[in-house]
């Protein structure tokens, strides 16, 4: 990690790097299809969060680090992203659908 810190440090002068704002440039409105519904409907990330039986490394990707695309592409909070996950499981019974 502190390798990969010095590179960036190196690179980017020290400053932090925003993964979000260069998106902005070259996603278009199907790049954006799935990551929208992720917010809006499914709520899928991936994370592997510290003090779980995730197999993975834990602590580099975390929930609001993925919820977190949603407030800044789309303007969508996070409680706004629970509803509409439960909105969703509730219409499609979640998992034991009819």
């Amino acid at each position: 990690v502190a390798a990969l810190a010095n590179v960036s440090t190196e690179q980017n002068g020290g400053a932090c790097v925003s993964v979000v704002d260069p998106l902005l440039d070259v996603f278009d409105s199907d790049a954006l299809s799935w990551p929208y519904q992720t917010c809006t409907e499914y709520g899928f990330y991936q994370t592997c969060e510290v003090g779980t039986d995730c197999p993975f490394a834990k602590g580099y990707v975390s929930l609001d680090d993925e919820v977190a695309f949603c407030r800044t592409l789309f303007n969508i909070s996070t409680h706004q992203v629970a509803a509409f996950v439960n909105f969703t499981n509730a219409l499609y019974g979640s998992d034991h659908p009819a």
